[in-house]
């Protein structure tokens, strides 16, 4: 598994771009993790594709409460994509492929 890109941040961010091949599947491992006692946090995401109009790519991807992480998997494509992030709290991304 190789290390396209890493981003954290807190509460809102669009990221820099980042490019992946059409070689290989790639994915999206994620965290985050608030502040005790505040209700409402949450950490959602979306994958824009970098020159593409409304090149928003699937669904918004993320969850509510005081903490949490997933990973999401993505076709081979080979373009440059940026993370709009929305959040309350803080998190990390990582781009990974293979």
């Amino acid at each position: 598994m190789s290390l396209l890109a890493a981003f954290a941040g807190h509460g809102n961010l669009t990221t820099r771009a980042f490019s992946v091949t059409a070689q290989r599947s790639w994915q999206l491992r994620w965290s985050y993790a608030c502040r005790a006692g505040r209700r409402g946090d949450s950490f959602r995401f979306r994958v824009a594709t970098e020159g593409k109009r409304g090149g928003l790519l699937g669904p918004e991807i993320g969850q509510t409460g005081p903490s949490g992480h997933g990973v999401s998997v993505h076709e081979p494509d080979a373009a440059r994509h940026y993370l709009v992030v929305r959040s309350t709290c803080a998190w990390t991304v990582q781009v990974t492929s293979g």
